[in-house]
């Protein structure tokens, strides 16, 4: 609830939609067991047209949230893993990762 009310929630305000997680170096996920947390932000973001993406994320991470019904709520999953996005500007790594969110390209290169 931290991440939402104290990050999100302010950049919401400021009309930003499109998340995305670089998670790279995260080891582990604990799911708290509710998802009311996860729906609230899913259903704001689609009234915007908005997403929330995890990129890069290893398959016990990937377990551990689909096991907790997050693949509900947020994009994540095979397609948006091994994404090489530290060499390049940010405003290209978004137009990459937006497009393939829409289905417009099937996957990222160097």
């Amino acid at each position: 609830m931290y991440l939402k009310r104290n990050l999100i929630d302010p950049l919401q305000k400021e009309g930003v939609v499109h998340f995305v997680f670089c998670c790279d170096n995260v080891l582990n996920f604990h799911a708290s067991g509710e998802d009311d947390y996860y729906a609230e932000w899913a259903e704001e973001l689609q009234e915007e047209g908005g997403w929330a993406l995890l990129v890069n994320i290893r398959q016990h991470i990937v377990e551990e949230l689909q096991d907790a019904h997050l693949d509900h709520f947020l994009l994540f999953g095979v397609q948006y893993n091994d994404i090489i996005w530290q060499p390049h500007k940010p405003e290209l790594v978004f137009g990459m990762l937006s497009a393939l969110v829409q289905g417009r390209i099937q996957r990222l290169s160097e």
